[in-house]
């Protein structure tokens, strides 16, 4: 059979060649399956990709537990929480809100949880570093981004009455939620 085709230089370069066509199809289908599974959603009409939403997502478990230790996080209330970071965070872009890396370190060196004796403690910030899995920078860029949430948030409630301050909020995040058509494909 091997001496049939090796005479035959057609038959091998059809061998070959439809081998050689079926591998590139099928890498070419698992990379557009691939393409198409790594959206989570669409904010505003942009993809959201897959990676960014997980990414959101430890960063929301992070700060609820930070928060309240003790509360339950059911699934829901996690991708609930999640959309609406990247919503905020999507406004923050849209609006060209910046935070300086002056004011990130300067955040985190008042983090009552780094001090030590009323001073910075680079070691407990080492430790907490190393016991969540974050280098400096993720860190670093987690903080700019609650930042960045809490500046839109002092931005929208300039001049609103303290009793009106949180009906406020909601205000605008109903209105928010409703401008950015949020389509989500991850609980699906």
């Amino acid at each position: 059979m091997l001496r049939f085709i090796r005479k035959r230089k057609t038959l091998q370069f059809l061998i070959f060649g439809g081998l050689s066509a079926l591998f590139i199809l099928w890498g070419v289908s698992g990379t557009l399956a691939r393409g198409r599974a790594a959206i989570a959603g669409r904010i505003f009409g942009r993809n959201v990709s897959l990676r960014a939403f997980q990414e959101q997502e430890l960063r929301v478990v992070r700060h609820i537990r930070q928060r309240t230790p003790e509360a339950e996080l059911s699934p829901e209330l996690i991708e609930g929480h999640t959309w609406l970071r990247l919503l905020l965070l999507e406004e923050v872009r849209r609006q060209r809100l910046t935070i300086p890396d002056t004011e990130v370190v300067e955040t985190i060196q008042q983090m009552p949880f780094f001090q030590r004796e009323g001073q910075f403690d680079f070691d407990r910030y080492q430790q907490y570093l190393a016991f969540q899995h974050l280098s400096p920078r993720q860190f670093e860029e987690e903080t700019r981004e609650w930042l960045l949430i809490t500046r839109l948030r002092t931005q929208v409630l300039t001049d609103v009455a303290a009793d009106a301050v949180e009906a406020q909020w909601q205000a605008y995040l109903t209105d928010l939620l409703q401008q950015a058509d949020i389509q989500s494909s991850v609980s699906e």
